[in-house]
């Protein structure tokens, strides 16, 4: 019988431990091989493995949503447009995407003193020199690599001094904003985020005033707003910031941040997304269902999977607090085998609630989303150290008892490196499930 590589250098390291290898060619088959894994023990992992495989489809399904069809950039709903505008493209999701601003993106600005009228030439002609740069956070300003740019002003009223620099492309712009105050002129860098800033230094043509005119440098600028990063989360997640309002929320999906406050950012068709929830829940729940059986791989061992599936059935029957505020109100019902049933061309509710109250609906599927992909997740994360919702965790604790059971009963094996000694044991597992026949084993590890 051939014997391959590994076995090879896997039977040399055993016989320099002193252990006795496996049979030639009988790596990892129950019964010959003294360190095989019984064929419950692989038969557990083999479950895990498929469980956690399982997972995994439904976690990407629930993040991803069902593809686009688009092939051009189409503009994306968005509940609230005053908050933030977005399109998507070729290969992005159809999803929901709650977006929340806490602050867009600014430029610095300085701002003058007021004056009453914004077209009187209360000001004596003469010139700005604007230079581009950054600010550190001591205040310190560096002036970039650009040169700086004369505006030379020769209407010098305030609506004049705007139209000079706004003419002149030295990287800012210029208003006048009249309230109850008077006029008041408004210098603004085109280059948001925090740490862009521009200077800004004034000279009049000589001489003494007259008429009462003052000079440009008695404008009276003086900063009213720092430049500063965007700051916004996406469906609940960490703060991320831009020194930009262009933001990128999925792939080819990008957003525009307009002010702050909350939008939920609706990339295809509601519809679509709704039916992938369902599909994703009802794909999990059969796995599960297929797993626990009495002809599954964990039939013996059922605790994890069953509390996941308890776990995502009241995900999926929770009463959000909104309106509305359940997935039974969009016609998405529960169903035999622990499954969702959703007919929306058979049944109006979806449509009726949807025109009724689109942005009502829309946060509901995506919160009904994001409580079931944290479900899915915490089980998947291979951090969670309690059996009870880790499945690697469950994994880890089978493949731990057989490797004490294995030392125990061949001492000699101690003698090997950790690292010998895992890949031993990995080695044993992975020939026995090849074996049997068994899959599931190449998702954890």
């Amino acid at each position: 019988m051939q014997v391959s590589l590994l076995d090879a250098v896997v039977s040399l390291r055993l016989s320099q431990a002193g252990a006795t290898p496996p049979p030639a060619g009988q790596t990892g088959v129950p019964g010959v091989d003294p360190y095989a894994p019984s064929a419950s023990t692989l038969t557990q992992l083999s479950g895990y493995g498929q469980l956690l495989n399982a997972a995994s489809q439904s976690a990407t399904a629930l993040a991803n949503g069902p593809s686009s069809t688009t092939t051009t950039t189409t503009a994306a709903a968005s509940t609230t447009p005053a908050v933030a505008t977005a399109t998507y493209g070729a290969g992005s999701p159809s999803a929901i995407y709650a977006l929340n601003v806490s602050q867009v993106a600014k430029g610095q600005t300085l701002s003058s003193s007021y004056v009453s009228d914004p077209n009187a030439t209360v000001f004596s002609a003469g010139s700005l020199t604007i230079q581009t740069g950054t600010v550190n956070g001591s205040g310190v300003f560096s002036a970039d690599a650009t040169s700086p740019a004369t505006v030379n002003i020769t209407t010098p009223s305030l609506n004049g001094i705007a139209s000079a620099i706004n003419a002149s492309g030295a990287g800012v712009s210029a208003t006048v904003v009249t309230n109850s105050y008077g006029s008041q002129l408004q210098i603004t860098g085109t280059a948001t985020g925090a740490g862009n800033a521009f200077r800004i230094t004034t000279a009049g043509q000589g001489g003494p005033l007259d008429g009462g005119q003052q000079t440009l440098n008695q404008l009276g600028l003086t900063q009213t707003q720092a430049a500063q990063n965007a700051s916004y989360t996406v469906n609940g997640g960490a703060a991320q910031t831009s020194t930009t309002n262009a933001v990128t929320l999925d792939t080819n999906v990008n957003a525009t941040l307009l002010t702050a406050g909350t939008t939920n950012i609706v990339t295809g068709n509601a519809t679509s997304i709704a039916q992938n929830l369902v599909t994703s829940y009802n794909t999990l729940q059969g796995d599960i269902t297929q797993l626990t059986a009495p002809t599954g791989a964990l039939n013996g061992d059922t605790a994890t999977a069953t509390q996941l599936s308890t776990d995502l059935q009241a995900a999926a029957t929770h009463n959000y607090g909104g309106s509305p505020s359940s997935l039974s109100q969009l016609g998405i019902t529960t169903a035999a085998g622990n499954t969702l049933a959703f007919n929306p061309t058979g049944d109006p509710t979806f449509n009726n609630a949807y025109n009724a109250n689109p942005t009502g609906v829309l946060t509901l599927l995506n919160q009904a989303i994001q409580q079931l992909s944290g479900v899915v997740n915490g089980y998947l994360n291979p951090s969670n150290s309690n059996p009870a919702n880790g499945i690697q965790a469950q994994q880890q604790s089978i493949i731990t008892q057989y490797q004490n059971s294995v030392t125990s009963a061949n001492p000699s094996l101690n003698s090997l490196s950790a690292n010998q000694l895992n890949a031993f044991i990995q080695n044993e597992i992975a020939q026995g499930s090849n074996v049997l026949g068994l899959t599931g084993f190449s998702t954890y590890g």
